[in-house]
């Protein structure tokens, strides 16, 4: 069994391994910086540290994964993640849960949309909830020509 976090992007369900995730906070204060790219909202003071501030939705949308819908952003929750050797936070709309996936019930990827080894879906519960490779996802979102943290 594979314990995961199933979170909601923009009407739909997306979910990491629980390993990756280090904890779960509502909203918080985002302060904006300006010239980044528009999937990044900024940077999260937690417990004294900060932390880049990563809109899934627009990441996702940005790998052609995922249409964001065209209202504004509520406040939603950030889930701190670690992958590909960096400590992120992830904006969503809404954790749902932590659940099992017993081994051989993901469906595969059907993204077609990227080469193999760049694309994050690991796979998709017979439910519609898509696992996502935090490490690959992570390394998505480095700005080009810099690698991300080994």
């Amino acid at each position: 069994c594979r314990r995961v976090l199933v979170m909601a992007v923009g009407g739909e369900h997306y979910a990491i391994d629980s390993n990756a995730a280090v904890e779960v906070q509502t909203g918080g204060h985002i302060v904006a910086i300006p010239g980044v790219a528009s999937m990044w909202l900024g940077l999260v003071n937690l417990r004294g540290r900060l932390y880049p501030v990563l809109d899934l939705g627009r990441l996702l949308a940005q790998l052609r994964l995922h249409t964001p819908p065209s209202g504004g952003r509520g406040p939603g929750q950030l889930v701190l993640a670690n992958g590909a050797g960096l400590t992120l936070a992830l904006h969503v709309d809404n954790v749902e849960t932590v659940r099992q996936l017993a081994r051989g019930t993901l469906l595969p990827s059907v993204s077609g949309h990227l080469e193999i080894d760049s694309s994050p879906v690991v796979g998709m519960t017979d439910d519609l909830v898509v696992l996502l490779d935090v490490d690959i996802l992570f390394r998505n979102a480095a700005p080009a020509g810099q690698p991300a943290a080994a």
